[in-house]
């Protein structure tokens, strides 16, 4: 039977700014390529020419109920969300961090949308943003919970030293 070793598993952090800027554009940077590759296999998928404009991706404008984009976006983006959880959970490395990372992600893409083309105003471009948000969020915290909470043995910790 393995003991279990009590002591901290992360290290004393320090306040680097640099590394914290970095896994912000790293994450939001596989979020754009990860929703971009999808939208291109979708309309391979689905026989459309595939737009890559910045107002598709960056614009309420699609976010009506009778056009075939906006459930087309819609998936697109709850696959992104679902495969953005394990890049999440590596760069936040902490459970404590995935809702400010996850969070930091979806008001960047809200920052982004208004420069582009002002201020998002169609209600279902909000649920969602929120949706994928607060999903990706709770994914993404209850990976960590449970790697967090995992046993350290004294035997893996012996193997390394």
């Amino acid at each position: 039977r393995a003991v279990c070793w009590r002591m901290a598993i992360y290290s004393p952090e320090e306040w680097n700014p640099l590394l914290i800027i970095t896994q912000i554009l790293t994450n939001q940077c596989w979020f754009y390529a990860i929703w971009m590759n999808l939208h291109l296999i979708a309309c391979f998928l689905l026989g459309m020419s595939p737009s890559f404009s910045v107002s598709f991706f960056f614009s309420d404008y699609e976010f009506s109920l009778v056009d075939f984009h906006f459930y087309l976006i819609v998936v697109e983006l709850a696959l992104t969300c679902g495969i953005m959880v394990p890049i999440v959970v590596y760069i936040a490395e902490r459970a404590k961090k995935c809702l400010d990372y996850c969070s930091t992600l979806f008001i960047n893409h809200l920052v982004i949308c208004f420069f582009v083309n002002g201020f998002p105003v169609h209600l279902f471009w909000w649920i969602t943003m929120v949706g994928c948000m607060i999903a990706m969020t709770l994914l993404t915290e209850r990976i960590s919970v449970k790697r967090e909470l995992e046993d350290i043995l004294v035997s893996d910790i012996l193997a390394n030293v």
